[in-house]
């Protein structure tokens, strides 16, 4: 997450409607760049054509935003937060959210 969520959004459906209606704004109070804005519209591109990352992930991974990133010594770096999972197939810790798409 990049900043705080906004209190005028009470739901994750109404965020997640938000997304889906390409309807985002971004918090005046908070210093946001301009590589992070443009990395997060490309990739939440309805299209999957559009999308940011469709031609695999090195197109992500050079992108200015993550100028800097060791990715070699990242995949070796101990989590923040591991969950505990009770089997490989465990998704206690994601919100079940209605999905519809009409592409």
């Amino acid at each position: 997450m990049l900043v705080k969520l906004t209190k005028a959004l009470h739901t994750c459906q109404e965020i997640f409607s938000r997304i889906l209606d390409r309807q985002l704004t971004w918090p005046e109070d908070e210093d946001i760049s301009a590589e992070c804005k443009d990395l997060v519209d490309r990739l939440l591109q309805l299209d999957p054509c559009d999308r940011f990352g469709h031609r695999g992930a090195g197109e992500i991974k050079l992108h200015p935003w993550f100028k800097g990133l060791d990715w070699t010594t990242l995949a070796r770096t101990k989590a923040a937060f591991i969950p505990c999972v009770e089997s490989e197939t465990d998704t206690s810790y994601f919100f079940d959210k209605p999905v519809c798409c009409s592409l």
